[in-house]
């Protein structure tokens, strides 16, 4: 393991070594002027646990406390990607005292820079322009807390770090202006203190035609962490909205970055955009280059897609562990899930087994546009300032690493903006709360909809819920045209009688305790080591690989073709796909990878019971 004074030379001064690959790699006659040894080195560096766990991290240190052009990682979910940004990959210099000219290597900057008492050749032949892809992200949305303080607890190093505000080096300036001999009017507190107030829910409903402040643009509100401009150079492609995805990048706040105050000037020398030959809007100008200090820049060297947010989990072949080398007892800390579930909910096990199998449930392919594995559940019977609504979603945001509570209030559904929109003016996707990373889960609250009307943003809202409990979509608003995104969010509504949504069950609950009954929250009293069991345990079964022998299958299809014959109301194909989501999630409940006969007859038994809740069956 690197003892951090091993590590400072890559962690706090990566662009030395940067430069050095790159003056090598000149010699050599490399051709990718080493971008190649470049990416290979720091992923060599990178490759160990230990040595990720001495990178600071964006997500948990105060701004203020990194250094600038230091080594860091930021998880994020990519929100939106901008337009392809030009730069100077390579420049030459032009040195006046000795009359010499040297490349410089002008990746992982955002201005071009060389050193005092030089120049930039513009005109050199040996300059090389190239493109990067600019990314807006943002912290994973719905994280809950406990997820986010063990990840903080990976942390190996110590901060003990300068003050991260931009101080040029001694020997490094900007081309376009020496940031020494300007003046400070580009850093206007007063241009950022506003954009540090938390929006409300539906500030992306007003008019933005007068706004050119930045706002952070998470998709939930009351969302705390930084919002992070991320610059990739490798493996564009591969990236998309909403994956999520961990970098390792070098930090910059460089001051010339923020976007000029005032765009109506004949000049402008922020070092960055002129008026007079850019055609963007003010606003554009504004979101896009939002203050450093607010919004910082991430220079992206390694970027690793994570299949997944739980910290309880090892972010690769997470489906090949086995749950008995992992949980002591796993039957057991079933049976005590169900039972801490089943006090939520009033005493009724069976809605608490649901709920477990629920917890459990994820998109596991598509066949054609239909989502295979999916499981929304409706818990029906909650009445209007019930303690179960409450307290089941305390226990859900204790036990699952993300998840969000959504009060279907009409107010909030005339007003909230649930599907992201594309704000042309500012040319950037305005985020909706449906826009959620992959796991999420989503708990919504149907009993707070009091009588009124559905405004046509009220309706549109209620589509965008339907799309999401049905087909794991969201239509992404471009004005012009509407855009599928699909989606993968577990979503359980909790209603007074059966839900306007299309879940795949409904449960009406048979609550053996009073509703008004006043007592701790069962998830409260559990000890912090058996939650820590009942989150591993989740986390391990949830990812597990599933399959069904071809002798199981053959069981399958003979129960399926008798139970036709045997009854009038004969079982349809969707029943019985039904009945194999809820067969994979019962086995996996189980530890196991493989249904079993015993597993399926369970399986019917509890479809049995529930039926025999709801009159119409």
């Amino acid at each position: 393991m690197p003892v951090f004074g091993e590590s400072a030379d890559w962690v706090n001064q990566p662009l030395s070594i940067i430069q050095s690959i790159f003056d090598k790699s000149l010699c050599d006659g490399s051709t990718d002027y080493g971008q190649s040894k470049i990416i290979d080195h720091f992923r060599n560096l990178l490759c160990s646990p230990d040595a990720t766990r001495w990178v600071p991290s964006l997500n948990d240190t105060p701004i203020h406390r990194l250094s600038a052009n230091s080594l860091v990682k930021y998880r994020c979910m990519v929100q939106d990607m901008f337009d392809r940004e030009f730069y100077l990959g390579v420049y030459e210099v032009h040195h006046e005292e000795d009359n010499t000219n040297v490349l410089k290597c002008g990746k992982y900057f955002d201005v071009a820079r060389c050193p005092r008492n030089c120049s930039i050749d513009l005109q050199s032949d040996r300059n090389v322009t190239l493109d990067r892809q600019v990314l807006y992200c943002v912290p994973i949305p719905g994280e809950n807390q406990w997820a986010k303080e063990i990840s903080m607890s990976m942390l190996l190093y110590t901060i003990r770090l300068p003050t991260a505000h931009y101080v040029p080096e001694p020997s490094f300036t900007s081309n376009k202006r020496r940031l020494e001999d300007g003046d400070d009017d580009d850093v206007n507190p007063d241009n950022i203190a506003d954009t540090k107030k938390q929006r409300p829910i539906d500030s992306q409903q007003g008019d933005n035609s007068n706004k050119i402040l930045p706002n952070l643009n998470f998709p939930l509100p009351n969302e705390t962490g930084p919002s992070c401009i991320v610059k990739i150079y490798e493996d564009t492609d591969n990236i998309k909205v909403n994956d999520m995805i961990e970098f390792y990048g070098i930090l910059s706040v460089d001051p010339a970055l923020i976007a000029p105050s005032n765009t109506t000037g004949s000049t402008n020398d922020s070092g960055i955009y002129d008026p007079e030959t850019d055609m963007d809007c003010a606003e554009e100008i504004a979101a896009h280059c939002p203050a450093p200090s607010l919004v910082p820049r991430l220079h992206c060297i390694v970027a690793r897609h994570l299949p997944h947010s739980n910290p309880m989990l090892p972010i690769d072949d997470a489906s090949k562990l086995v749950l008995n080398n992992i949980v002591d007892k796993p039957a057991l800390i079933r049976s005590q899930l169900i039972s801490t579930l089943s006090d939520c909910i009033g005493g009724d096990t069976l809605a608490a087994e649901y709920t477990l199998l629920h917890l459990l449930s994820r998109v596991n392919y598509r066949h054609d546009v239909v989502p295979v594995g999916k499981f929304s559940v409706n818990l029906a019977g909650c009445s209007v300032g019930s303690t179960i609504i409450p307290e089941l979603y305390q226990a859900i945001e204790a036990l699952v690493p993300k998840s969000y509570f959504l009060s279907m209030s009409l107010s909030t559904m005339n007003s909230a903006l649930f599907s992201p929109r594309k704000d042309y003016n500012a040319n950037r996707l305005l985020s909706g709360i449906l826009q959620l990373s992959a796991g999420t889960h989503l708990v919504l609250d149907e009993t707070a909809m009091e009588p009124g009307q559905l405004d046509p943003n009220g309706v549109k809202n209620l589509t965008a819920l339907s799309n999401v409990v049905r087909w794991q979509k969201v239509d992404y608003d471009f004005n012009y045209h509407q855009t599928e995104f699909f989606c993968d969010l577990t979503v359980l509504v909790l209603s007074e009688g059966k839900s306007i949504l299309p879940c795949d069950v409904v449960i009406p609950l048979r609550q053996r305790k009073p509703n008004t009954e006043k007592a701790n929250n069962p998830i409260g009293e559990i000890p912090f080591s058996f939650l820590q069991d009942f989150r591993t345990f989740l986390a391990v079964t949830r990812s597990l690989d599933y399959t069904v022998t071809n002798e199981m299958q053959q069981v399958l299809q003979e129960d399926f073709v008798n139970s036709r014959k045997l009854t009038d109301n004969a079982m349809t194909a969707d029943d019985f796909h039904l009945m194999l989501t809820i067969a994979r999630l019962t086995a996996l409940s189980f530890g196991q990878n493989s249904l079993t006969p015993e597993l399926w007859n369970r399986v019917k038994g509890l479809e049995s019971d529930r039926k025999s809740r709801i009159p119409s069956q």
